[in-house]
């Protein structure tokens, strides 16, 4: 297969940026060729988000143009709040000269530019990819400016998806009291978040009136036409006493016919096929001959010649075929079960993630959708549970176990019966970054009274674990689901009964004993037994789908006669599986292996062996262990 890609480089970007022609023209060119290199470093990294960067495509030009974005102290700042569109905004700074060049290389990889903005990358100025924090964040920005006598505006992109989040609305009450006419929201109007519309998730309603009812100054914008662009900011510098709102209406995917979201399909279940991840490499072509088109046919017109691109080949290896993923298997474990008439499922605009698509289209009435909104989605949990039904409820792990602890541990408190489903558990994928990497949520749920958290390591476990909890505890659960794809090992092929705070043996050894959770880290741990073996040393390693609870008499008896113990986990040491086995076994002596630091942002190898999770570095803190006792 042919799986070139190209990129326009410096040297061309240069001979165009330097056109003497009007700004409009010159700001469809830049947004043209930002595209092409937004497209290029989103397929090289394998993943990231193509739909939302390019309908913010237009709107980036025209700002870092005009306000002469440098995120200087004393000039004029700008970020993204919903983050989702980091590629846009780091391929932009490129051509500004914000941001080294060579950087579009290294999308998502170690020592490169993260999956969604981080202080680290020079010119971002605040971490965003956890939404709702946008105007908070400005806010906080404009009242440093006034303590300190900057004169300076604040711009902050939000989608219109984002807008779900309470913290929006919170944030705008004081931004309207206290006058912050440096203050622009620019809303990414796109209409699609996700998976579907905006207005079959969670309608917003009037955005206009909604945005005037907080005291802003609101003005409307096809975001896409430069000239009404730059006519609408600057119709807009004359307000001096109120936030300026401007409901930039877009195209999700704009620029690549293709990924337009289609008008005509308006069905609950339509699943936006362009929110993230990599295009295959015929749409890649396709879209990359668009693009092109648009960009020659500007450049004829001003008399000069066509682009030249500079091509990379991709080497990125296709996952092999033995390669399976959770996904498929939970969503039919739900459809099983959903003559249950106690079942609802809840979802925070995560059901393609989830694997939720197919009960939604059979099962609509049992199918709430609750937007990007998990505190009031656990809310409704509660008193959903509390009047006899048992909801099912789904989002990230960094959001729905962060967020929306409190009100959790609300519904814990009222004794009732709730499953907690999360994907994106753990270190992997790395790609996305800190802000959706969950190495906390353990010890966040773990702590609740009345409930019992899990990681899967089998297709069995999920059975098993989800027929516990829907069917046989009166608790609630939480259930961490590993999203990527992972290698399907013998041990899988094993139907090991659920038993209380137990686990089961999935290597046999007798020096040492490991207990580990998740396919992957059990892999790491599988393949770490092989390098033990070559000096003599056998691990006994223990798959723990159980994580908050642990059978004493069990432990003892699996770890009989063996000296040295491991906890080896992709998540914070602290609060972790690790600790947890640590406040119940204290006469054992027993070495806890897991993050430390807030996790990288890279390929999922690279993660492995930045945080020593991998075999080859896992061997080297066993035997320091082993001769340093």
């Amino acid at each position: 297969m042919n799986n070139k890609l190209s990129y326009i480089s410096k040297k061309e970007i240069t001979r165009i940026t330097s056109l003497e022609i009007d700004k409009i023209n010159k700001t469809e060119l830049i947004s043209l060729i930002y595209r092409i290199n937004t497209l290029y470093m989103i397929n090289k990294a394998g993943s990231g988000h193509i739909g939302t960067s390019f309908s913010s495509m237009d709107l980036l030009s025209y700002i870092f143009s005009e306000f002469e974005i440098t995120n200087q102290q004393n000039q004029n700042l700008f970020f993204s709040s919903k983050g989702h569109d980091a590629p846009a905004i780091y391929s932009i700074m490129t051509i500004f000269d914000l941001l080294d060049f060579e950087k579009i290389h290294q999308l998502r990889m170690l020592d490169g530019l993260p999956g969604h903005p981080d202080v680290e990358t020079p010119g971002i100025i605040t971490n965003t990819g956890s939404l709702g924090m946008g105007i908070s964040k400005a806010k906080g920005f404009i009242k440093s400016a006034r303590m300190k006598g900057i004169k300076r505006n604040v711009l902050v992109l939000l989608g219109d998806g984002e807008l779900q989040e309470g913290q929006i609305w919170e944030s705008l009450r004081s931004a309207s009291n206290e006058s912050m006419s440096e203050m622009y929201i620019i809303v990414d109007n796109n209409k699609i978040q996700s998976d579907n519309w905006v207005n079959l998730t969670s309608d917003n309603g009037d955005l206009r009136l909604k945005f005037e009812s907080f005291g802003c100054h609101v003005a409307e914008v096809d975001g896409h036409n430069i000239s009404e662009i730059y006519s609408t900011f600057e119709n807009l510098k004359s307000i001096d006493d109120k936030p300026k709102v401007i409901i930039a209406n877009t195209v999700k995917g704009y620029g690549v016919s293709f990924m337009h979201a289609d008008e005509n399909i308006r069905e609950p279940d339509y699943e936006y096929p362009y929110h993230s991840g990599a295009l295959n490499y015929e749409d890649y072509y396709k879209a990359l001959e668009e693009l092109k088109k648009s960009l020659n046919s500007i450049l004829n017109n001003f008399g000069e010649r066509e682009i030249i691109f500079e091509n990379y080949t991709n080497l990125t290896e296709n996952l092999s075929s033995n390669h399976i993923s959770f996904l498929d298997n939970y969503s039919k474990l739900l459809v099983d079960n959903a003559d249950n008439s106690k079942i609802i499922v809840m979802d925070g605009d995560l059901m393609k993630d989830h694997g939720l698509t197919e009960f939604k289209r059979k099962f609509p009435s049992k199918y709430i959708e609750c937007g990007i909104s998990e505190q009031d989605m656990v809310s409704q949990a509660g008193t959903l549970a509390v009047e006899g039904f048992t909801p099912i409820v789904h989002s990230f792990a960094s959001f729905l176990t962060t967020r929306a602890n409190e009100q959790i541990y609300n519904n814990a408190t009222e004794k009732s019966k709730i499953i907690y489903v999360s994907g994106l558990c753990g270190l992997l994928p790395a790609g996305p970054g800190h802000s959706h990497q969950s190495v906390r949520d353990i010890g966040l749920m773990g702590n609740i009274p009345g409930l019992d958290v899990f990681h899967p390591g089998s297709f069995y476990d999920l059975k098993n674990i989800f027929d516990y909890a829907l069917n046989k505890s009166l608790k609630s659960t939480f259930i961490r689901l590993t999203s990527i794809p992972f290698e399907g090992l013998t041990y899988m092929e094993l139907d090991h009964d659920l038993i209380y705070g137990q686990g089961y043996e999935v290597e046999s050894g007798t020096d040492i004993a490991i207990f580990t959770y998740n396919p992957y880290m059990i892999k790491e741990c599988i393949n770490l037994n092989k390098l033990l073996l070559k000096n003599n040393i056998s691990a006994k390693i223990i798959n723990m789908p159980w994580l908050n609870y642990i059978d004493k008499e069990w432990f003892y008896k699996i770890t009989n006669n063996i000296d040295h113990i491991f906890t080896i986990e992709d998540h914070m040491v602290f609060t972790g599986l690790g600790s947890y086995i640590n406040s119940q076994i204290n006469d054992k002596y027993i070495t806890n292996l897991g993050l430390t630091e807030i996790p990288i942002n890279s390929s999922n190898a690279d993660a492995l062996n930045y945080h020593n999770l991998s075999a080859e570095n896992l061997i080297k803190n066993i035997n320091f262990e082993l001769n340093n006792e």
